[in-house]
Protein backbone atom coordinates (compact mmCIF):
# COMPACT_ATOMS: atom_id res chain seq x y z
CA UNK A 1 0.00 0.00 0.00
CA UNK A 2 3.24 2.39 1.05
CA UNK A 3 4.44 2.03 -2.55
CA UNK A 4 1.37 2.64 -4.29
CA UNK A 5 1.15 5.54 -2.43
CA UNK A 6 4.12 7.17 -2.87
CA UNK A 7 3.41 7.97 -6.39
CA UNK A 8 -0.40 9.42 -5.54
CA UNK A 9 -0.94 13.14 -4.59
CA UNK A 10 -1.88 14.40 -1.89
CA UNK A 11 -5.32 14.83 -2.79
CA UNK A 12 -5.24 11.07 -4.08
CA UNK A 13 -4.29 10.24 -0.71
CA UNK A 14 -6.65 11.99 1.26
CA UNK A 15 -9.80 10.49 -1.09
CA UNK A 16 -8.30 7.26 -0.43
CA UNK A 17 -8.22 6.98 2.87
CA UNK A 18 -11.69 8.64 3.12
CA UNK A 19 -13.13 5.51 1.30
CA UNK A 20 -11.05 3.42 3.07
CA UNK A 21 -11.96 4.99 6.82
CA UNK A 22 -15.41 4.75 5.64
CA UNK A 23 -15.69 1.37 4.42
CA UNK A 24 -13.63 -0.24 7.52
CA UNK A 25 -14.30 1.97 10.17
CA UNK A 26 -17.52 3.20 8.98
CA UNK A 27 -19.80 6.67 10.10
CA UNK A 28 -20.55 8.19 12.86
CA UNK A 29 -23.26 10.79 13.25
CA UNK A 30 -20.83 13.39 14.62
CA UNK A 31 -18.73 12.69 11.05
CA UNK A 32 -22.04 12.87 8.89
CA UNK A 33 -22.54 16.53 11.26
CA UNK A 34 -19.22 17.31 10.56
CA UNK A 35 -19.79 16.93 6.29
CA UNK A 36 -23.13 18.80 6.91
CA UNK A 37 -21.72 21.77 8.29
CA UNK A 38 -18.21 22.03 5.92
CA UNK A 39 -17.01 19.13 3.81
CA UNK A 40 -13.48 20.53 4.84
CA UNK A 41 -14.09 20.02 8.36
CA UNK A 42 -15.30 16.74 7.77
CA UNK A 43 -12.26 16.09 6.04
CA UNK A 44 -9.68 17.29 8.58
CA UNK A 45 -11.86 16.36 12.21
CA UNK A 46 -13.12 13.16 10.94
CA UNK A 47 -10.56 11.60 7.87
CA UNK A 48 -7.58 13.40 8.97
CA UNK A 49 -8.36 13.15 13.08
CA UNK A 50 -6.32 17.11 13.63
CA UNK A 51 -5.91 16.83 17.10
CA UNK A 52 -8.12 19.39 19.50
CA UNK A 53 -6.78 20.70 22.66
CA UNK A 54 -8.36 19.95 25.35
CA UNK A 55 -11.57 22.18 26.67
CA UNK A 56 -12.86 22.97 29.65
CA UNK A 57 -16.25 22.53 28.46
CA UNK A 58 -15.32 18.93 27.06
CA UNK A 59 -13.66 17.66 30.24
CA UNK A 60 -17.38 19.11 31.77
CA UNK A 61 -19.46 16.70 29.62
CA UNK A 62 -17.20 13.95 30.25
CA UNK A 63 -17.58 14.25 33.88
CA UNK A 64 -21.12 14.41 33.93
CA UNK A 65 -21.27 11.73 31.47
CA UNK A 66 -19.52 9.12 33.57
CA UNK A 67 -20.80 10.48 36.83
CA UNK A 68 -24.79 9.59 35.34
CA UNK A 69 -22.93 6.25 33.76
CA UNK A 70 -22.25 5.65 37.49
CA UNK A 71 -25.07 5.85 38.75
CA UNK A 72 -26.97 3.95 36.90
CA UNK A 73 -24.88 1.10 36.81
CA UNK A 74 -25.22 1.31 40.30
CA UNK A 75 -27.23 -1.54 42.37
CA UNK A 76 -27.89 0.82 44.77
CA UNK A 77 -29.92 3.54 42.51
CA UNK A 78 -33.39 2.71 43.31
CA UNK A 79 -32.50 3.92 46.99
CA UNK A 80 -30.57 6.95 46.64
CA UNK A 81 -31.69 10.40 47.50
CA UNK A 82 -30.94 13.63 45.37
CA UNK A 83 -28.30 14.35 48.15
CA UNK A 84 -26.77 10.72 47.82
CA UNK A 85 -26.81 11.57 43.76
CA UNK A 86 -25.11 14.50 44.31
CA UNK A 87 -22.33 12.90 46.09
CA UNK A 88 -21.71 10.27 43.18
CA UNK A 89 -21.83 13.39 40.58
CA UNK A 90 -19.13 15.08 42.64
CA UNK A 91 -16.65 11.95 43.41
CA UNK A 92 -16.93 10.75 39.69
CA UNK A 93 -16.83 14.08 38.53
CA UNK A 94 -13.38 14.97 40.57
CA UNK A 95 -12.01 11.82 39.52
CA UNK A 96 -12.79 12.30 35.68
CA UNK A 97 -11.09 15.43 35.88
CA UNK A 98 -8.01 14.85 37.58
CA UNK A 99 -8.03 12.54 34.66
CA UNK A 100 -7.46 15.45 32.06
CA UNK A 101 -4.83 16.98 30.57
CA UNK A 102 -6.34 20.38 31.81
CA UNK A 103 -4.16 22.92 33.98
CA UNK A 104 -4.55 23.20 37.48
CA UNK A 105 -6.24 26.61 37.18
CA UNK A 106 -8.92 24.67 35.20
CA UNK A 107 -9.04 21.73 36.57
CA UNK A 108 -10.86 23.67 39.77
CA UNK A 109 -12.71 26.28 37.16
CA UNK A 110 -14.33 22.87 35.95
CA UNK A 111 -14.96 21.33 39.66
CA UNK A 112 -16.45 24.38 40.63
CA UNK A 113 -18.64 24.61 38.22
CA UNK A 114 -19.78 20.89 38.83
CA UNK A 115 -20.02 21.85 42.34
CA UNK A 116 -22.47 24.65 41.64
CA UNK A 117 -24.60 22.78 39.74
CA UNK A 118 -24.52 19.08 41.32
CA UNK A 119 -27.45 19.79 43.69
CA UNK A 120 -29.73 21.14 40.95
CA UNK A 121 -28.94 17.80 38.76
CA UNK A 122 -29.14 15.42 41.17
CA UNK A 123 -32.68 16.95 42.16
CA UNK A 124 -33.99 17.40 39.04
CA UNK A 125 -33.00 14.19 37.32
CA UNK A 126 -33.50 12.08 40.49
CA UNK A 127 -36.75 10.53 39.19
CA UNK A 128 -34.76 9.90 35.69
CA UNK A 129 -32.28 7.70 37.64
CA UNK A 130 -34.58 5.49 38.99
CA UNK A 131 -36.61 4.55 35.79
CA UNK A 132 -37.39 0.73 36.26
CA UNK A 133 -35.97 -1.33 33.01
CA UNK A 134 -32.82 -3.05 31.49
CA UNK A 135 -30.33 -0.41 31.80
CA UNK A 136 -27.64 0.03 29.19
CA UNK A 137 -25.08 2.41 29.35
CA UNK A 138 -22.57 3.50 26.47
CA UNK A 139 -24.24 1.60 24.27
CA UNK A 140 -22.82 0.73 21.18
CA UNK A 141 -24.68 -0.38 18.34
CA UNK A 142 -23.78 -0.36 14.88
CA UNK A 143 -25.58 -1.37 11.39
CA UNK A 144 -24.90 -1.06 7.31
CA UNK A 145 -26.33 1.77 5.14
CA UNK A 146 -26.44 0.46 1.39
CA UNK A 147 -25.30 3.19 -1.17
CA UNK A 148 -25.65 1.38 -4.24
CA UNK A 149 -27.60 4.74 -5.79
CA UNK A 150 -23.41 5.58 -5.65
CA UNK A 151 -22.06 2.19 -6.46
CA UNK A 152 -22.84 -1.14 -6.91
CA UNK A 153 -22.56 -3.55 -3.21
CA UNK A 154 -21.48 -0.55 -1.84
CA UNK A 155 -21.97 -0.88 2.13
CA UNK A 156 -21.02 1.79 4.93
CA UNK A 157 -21.31 0.65 8.48
CA UNK A 158 -22.68 3.15 10.31
CA UNK A 159 -22.37 3.43 14.38
CA UNK A 160 -22.98 4.90 17.58
CA UNK A 161 -22.47 4.99 21.25
CA UNK A 162 -25.73 5.68 23.06
CA UNK A 163 -25.40 7.38 26.23
CA UNK A 164 -28.19 5.53 28.05
CA UNK A 165 -30.69 3.25 26.56
CA UNK A 166 -33.72 2.00 29.17
CA UNK A 167 -35.40 -1.52 27.91
CA UNK A 168 -38.81 -1.53 29.88
CA UNK A 169 -39.90 -4.68 27.70
CA UNK A 170 -42.59 -2.53 25.85
CA UNK A 171 -40.28 0.22 24.73
CA UNK A 172 -36.92 1.12 24.26
CA UNK A 173 -35.85 4.45 26.11
CA UNK A 174 -32.92 6.15 24.35
CA UNK A 175 -31.57 9.16 25.94
CA UNK A 176 -28.67 11.25 25.01
CA UNK A 177 -27.07 13.58 27.58
CA UNK A 178 -26.50 17.44 26.57
CA UNK A 179 -23.88 19.74 28.56
CA UNK A 180 -25.65 22.45 28.10
CA UNK A 181 -28.74 24.52 28.72
CA UNK A 182 -32.26 23.82 27.83
CA UNK A 183 -32.99 24.58 23.95
CA UNK A 184 -36.43 25.02 22.38
CA UNK A 185 -38.23 22.06 19.95
CA UNK A 186 -37.22 24.38 17.37
CA UNK A 187 -33.70 25.08 18.35
CA UNK A 188 -33.52 21.26 18.59
CA UNK A 189 -34.77 20.63 15.11
CA UNK A 190 -32.61 23.66 13.56
CA UNK A 191 -35.80 25.43 12.94
CA UNK A 192 -34.22 28.51 14.32
CA UNK A 193 -31.96 31.49 13.06
CA UNK A 194 -28.64 29.79 14.90
CA UNK A 195 -29.49 26.39 14.74
CA UNK A 196 -28.23 23.39 12.69
CA UNK A 197 -30.85 20.63 13.92
CA UNK A 198 -27.10 18.33 14.62
CA UNK A 199 -28.99 17.18 17.97
CA UNK A 200 -32.31 16.12 16.04
CA UNK A 201 -30.30 14.59 13.43
CA UNK A 202 -28.38 12.98 16.20
CA UNK A 203 -31.69 11.14 17.63
CA UNK A 204 -33.01 10.22 13.83
CA UNK A 205 -29.43 8.53 13.20
CA UNK A 206 -30.07 6.72 17.31
CA UNK A 207 -32.93 6.05 16.19
CA UNK A 208 -31.82 4.20 12.78
CA UNK A 209 -29.57 2.02 14.85
CA UNK A 210 -32.15 0.67 17.72
CA UNK A 211 -34.33 -0.03 14.52
CA UNK A 212 -31.40 -2.41 12.79
CA UNK A 213 -31.05 -4.23 16.14
CA UNK A 214 -32.33 -7.53 16.04
CA UNK A 215 -33.46 -6.90 19.83
CA UNK A 216 -35.54 -4.15 19.32
CA UNK A 217 -36.23 -3.80 15.66
CA UNK A 218 -40.00 -4.77 16.49
CA UNK A 219 -40.33 -2.57 19.76
CA UNK A 220 -41.35 0.34 20.20
CA UNK A 221 -38.77 3.25 20.78
CA UNK A 222 -38.63 6.71 22.64
CA UNK A 223 -35.69 9.43 21.45
CA UNK A 224 -34.94 11.76 24.19
CA UNK A 225 -32.38 14.97 25.05
CA UNK A 226 -31.35 15.36 28.39
CA UNK A 227 -30.16 18.64 28.94
CA UNK A 228 -27.60 18.48 32.45
CA UNK A 229 -26.63 22.72 32.60
CA UNK A 230 -29.41 24.30 34.62
CA UNK A 231 -31.02 26.51 33.26
CA UNK A 232 -31.72 30.12 34.69
CA UNK A 233 -35.19 28.53 36.56
CA UNK A 234 -33.06 25.80 37.43
CA UNK A 235 -34.41 22.86 35.41
CA UNK A 236 -32.54 19.97 33.26
CA UNK A 237 -35.75 18.97 31.13
CA UNK A 238 -35.67 15.95 29.23
CA UNK A 239 -36.90 16.72 25.66
CA UNK A 240 -38.49 13.86 23.94
CA UNK A 241 -39.03 13.98 20.31
CA UNK A 242 -41.10 11.87 17.80
CA UNK A 243 -38.99 10.56 14.65
CA UNK A 244 -40.80 10.18 11.59
CA UNK A 245 -40.21 7.58 8.30
CA UNK A 246 -39.31 11.26 7.03
CA UNK A 247 -36.62 12.41 9.36
CA UNK A 248 -35.38 8.94 8.66
CA UNK A 249 -35.54 8.99 5.07
CA UNK A 250 -34.20 12.19 5.31
CA UNK A 251 -31.18 11.35 7.28
CA UNK A 252 -30.30 8.38 4.86
CA UNK A 253 -30.27 10.70 1.88
CA UNK A 254 -27.77 12.51 3.96
CA UNK A 255 -25.85 9.51 4.27
CA UNK A 256 -26.19 8.90 0.57
CA UNK A 257 -24.74 12.48 -0.65
CA UNK A 258 -21.82 11.88 2.08
CA UNK A 259 -20.72 8.69 0.07
CA UNK A 260 -21.40 10.23 -3.49
CA UNK A 261 -19.12 13.39 -2.73
CA UNK A 262 -16.32 11.04 -1.59
CA UNK A 263 -16.45 8.63 -4.23
CA UNK A 264 -17.32 11.25 -7.02
CA UNK A 265 -14.11 13.22 -5.38
CA UNK A 266 -16.36 16.59 -5.38
CA UNK A 267 -15.82 16.70 -2.16
CA UNK A 268 -12.15 18.09 -2.45
CA UNK A 269 -13.59 20.95 -4.88
CA UNK A 270 -16.25 21.53 -2.09
CA UNK A 271 -16.96 24.33 0.56
CA UNK A 272 -18.87 25.44 3.27
CA UNK A 273 -19.57 29.07 1.80
CA UNK A 274 -19.00 31.18 4.82
CA UNK A 275 -16.63 33.61 5.32
CA UNK A 276 -13.76 33.01 7.52
CA UNK A 277 -14.43 28.55 7.90
CA UNK A 278 -10.91 27.99 9.26
CA UNK A 279 -11.13 24.90 7.72
CA UNK A 280 -11.50 25.79 4.17
CA UNK A 281 -8.88 28.74 5.13
CA UNK A 282 -6.80 25.55 5.60
CA UNK A 283 -7.55 24.20 2.34
CA UNK A 284 -7.29 26.79 0.10
CA UNK A 285 -3.92 27.37 1.91
CA UNK A 286 -2.91 23.70 0.35
CA UNK A 287 -3.87 24.12 -2.83
CA UNK A 288 -1.65 26.75 -3.86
Amino acid sequence: DRDINRGMSYDSKVLALAKELLMKNGLSVTALNHFLECPNKFIYESILKMPQAPSISSARGTAMHEALSHIWMSEERFILDKNEIEKEILSVGESSIEDTFLSKKDKELVMNDIREDAPIIARELEAHLKTKGTVYTEKWLESIHSVSSVEAGLYIPIHGKLDTVIDTGEVVQVYDYKSKQAMSINEIKGETKNSNGDYFRQLVFYKILVLANPKWKLKKSTESLVFIRPDKKERCPIITLEVSKADIDKVNTEIDSLAKAVWSGEILKSTCGKDGCEYCSVRALLKH
